[in-house]
Parts: structure tokens; sequence; C-alpha cells
């Protein structure tokens, strides 16, 4: 792929490495919520399965499907997931990251998912920001285009371009906890 018009493009395209990449970076910017959802619970066993999930999607080349499959059942037994999307508040939100951290699993383990992550976190942009007075959305289209261009654009085994887009996706993630401390909480 020489450049991409549109997410779909990349959709259509990306390698394994590259929606691994753009999964992993999808949840990087929905868990911040969903941890501090977790640790007011006190539910530090469910702050651990969520955290090694995240790090195994950063992880991905060294971690075997069979791993990803097995990340994804425990955390579909957690209570975001089991609980489903009747909740209201911060936890709505941390449903929308579990969500999202699920499909990035899919997506890392080789399954047709990049669709998916994409408009669950498009989704939770725009109701945050609905909630909270801000328009997100736009800068979340922003977002993943750049990271679908970054991932084309370079190696997606490169350690120094996955650093990058964990660390932009890091420091939205904080922003949107931000937002969610200050509206919420």
């Amino acid at each position: 792929m020489a450049g991409i018009e549109t997410i779909e493009e990349f959709v259509q395209d990306a390698t394994r490495a590259q929606a691994a990449g753009f999964g992993a970076s999808c949840a990087e910017r929905a868990v911040s919520i969903l941890f501090w959802v977790v640790s007011e619970d006190g539910r530090t066993s469910d702050l651990e399965a969520y955290t090694g999930a995240l790090e195994t999607l950063w992880k991905y080349s060294e971690v075997a499907a069979s791993e990803l499959r097995e990340r994804q059942v425990g955390i579909m037994k957690l209570r975001e997931l089991t609980v489903g999307d009747d909740v209201s508040g911060a936890r709505a939100f941390a449903y929308q990251g579990a969500v999202t951290l699920y499909t990035a699993l899919e997506v890392c383990a080789g399954g047709d998912a990049i669709r998916d992550c994409s408009s669950t976190l498009r989704n939770f942009s725009f109701r945050l920001g609905r909630r909270c007075g801000v328009e997100l959305l736009p800068g979340e289209d922003q977002v993943q285009y750049q990271d679908a261009t970054d991932l084309i654009s370079d190696s997606a085994d490169q350690p120094e371009l996955m650093g990058r887009l964990r660390e932009r996706s890091a420091a939205i993630g904080r922003s949107w906890l931000a937002l969610a401390v200050q509206h919420l909480g």
C-alpha cells in the first residue's frame, strides 16, 4: 500500500501486523476510563486481566493466537461485558473500553474485526464528547487515519513506530479520562 485515502482502504489491505498495531492503538485510547472504573470498584484481579490483555496487544507478535483468544474469553467473563451496555455514567464508557479491548484482541488474533474496533472507538468518542460537551469524534477520526497512515508507511514490526502509536494513544486516553473524571466522576 503506497498510501490510503480512507480507513476503509486500510481495512481492506492491512497486513496482520498493521491491523494488530491499529487495534492495539485503539485499545490504548479506550482503556483509561475502564481502568479507572475498575480501580474505583477495587476489582484488582479484573484490573490485572484488563492490563494484561492490553500488554498482550502491544506484543502480539510474540504471543500465540490461542493466548489472545484466552484473553478474550477471560475478559468476556468480567463485569463490563457480562452486564453489557445496560449501565450509565462512567460505567457506560468502561463498557465501551472493554468492547474495544475485546475487538482489538480479535484483530490481533487474526480475526476480521478492524471495522468493529474502529467503529466501537468512534462511538465511544462521540458519546463521551456529547456527554462532556466537547467534540471528540473528528479528532478520533483523524487519529485513526494517522495510525493507519503511519502503519502503512513504516514497518508495523518496528518497536519505535509501535512506541509512538502507544504514546500518542495513551495521551489521548488520559485526556478522555480527565474529561470523564470532571464530568462523570
